[in-house]
């Protein structure tokens, strides 16, 4: 996105090494004529000693299409990193960013990562409820995957995707669940279950996530309730840290709410004579 009444390229004037480092092969501006949007897409030089992008006003997002390397971004002396399909660089406006290949950066006590090395900072989500309903009765709507487009975020149960659904609802540890949440599919394997106590999963796939292991705790109540406590840990996927840390607490919060509501109506559906 762009404020620039029209786009300002005085910028650019001096990145004069353009064509040593990109090559443009698509600009919205003037193949597709937009004038709120600016997409522009290039192909890079194999190697490069140094890329330097300069401050402008409008706000730039760099998301890498292709290929695979490690390097060092100036808007971050610490920021190493690795870019790989999908790994999305925020500029902040008014402020230059530079990138160095990280194998320049190796020095005595401070070896650069390798590319396969995990350098991203796990995250976490904590989210409570309190419903009316026993622990058995939620046990049984967690336990049974077809019930959860029924109170939780994801739209449809995905039985293609998934494996080892058990067809009355008592799914077993090793069960994958594929649940379709508008054109996204992702997917949990079942690792633990402690019967109407405790139920872990961890990722089995997802575009946006990896390394991600929840568990959801039922705690019976005083007045016969349950408090349903659901709490994880992830890595995001590189650039998108920022955005799946808001994302995964307000969606497990919606999850624990939506749970605890719709297990006290049933509860509530089961008593009425």
């Amino acid at each position: 996105m762009f404020d620039s009444p029209t786009l300002d390229l005085a910028p650019y004037a001096d990145f004069a090494d353009m064509p040593a480092h990109l090559r443009p092969t698509y600009c919205s501006w003037h193949d597709a004529s937009w004038r709120s949007l600016l997409v522009q897409t290039f192909d890079h030089a194999t190697e490069a000693e140094d890329v330097a992008l300069p401050a402008v006003a409008d706000l730039h997002l760099v998301l890498c299409v292709a290929g695979d390397a490690v390097m060092r971004t100036h808007a971050d002396e610490n920021s190493v990193r690795r870019w790989v399909p999908g790994t999305l660089e925020l500029m902040v406006r008014g402020r230059p960013l530079s990138f160095e290949p990280a194998q320049q950066l190796s020095r005595p006590g401070r070896p650069v990562p390798a590319v396969n090395e995990r350098i991203s900072a796990m995250q976490s989500y904590d989210a409570t409820a309190t419903s009316a309903a026993s622990p058995a009765v939620i046990w049984r709507l967690l336990i049974d995957a077809r019930t959860w487009p029924e109170w939780s975020t994801v739209d449809a149960l995905d039985t293609e995707r998934s494996s080892g659904l058990d067809p009355d609802g008592h799914d077993r540890i090793g069960t994958v669940r594929a649940f379709r949440t508008g054109r996204i599919v992702t997917a949990e394997r079942l690792i633990g279950l402690d019967e109407e106590k405790r139920l872990t999963y961890e990722d089995e796939f997802n575009w946006a996530i990896r390394d991600y292991q929840a568990v959801v705790d039922l705690v019976p109540t005083a007045d016969g309730g349950t408090t349903i406590h659901w709490y994880g840990t992830y890595t995001a996927r590189w650039g998108l840290g920022w955005l799946m840390r808001g994302i995964m607490r307000r969606t497990m919060q919606r999850m624990a709410d939506g749970l605890a509501i719709h297990a006290t109506i049933r509860s509530a559906g089961s008593k009425t004579p």
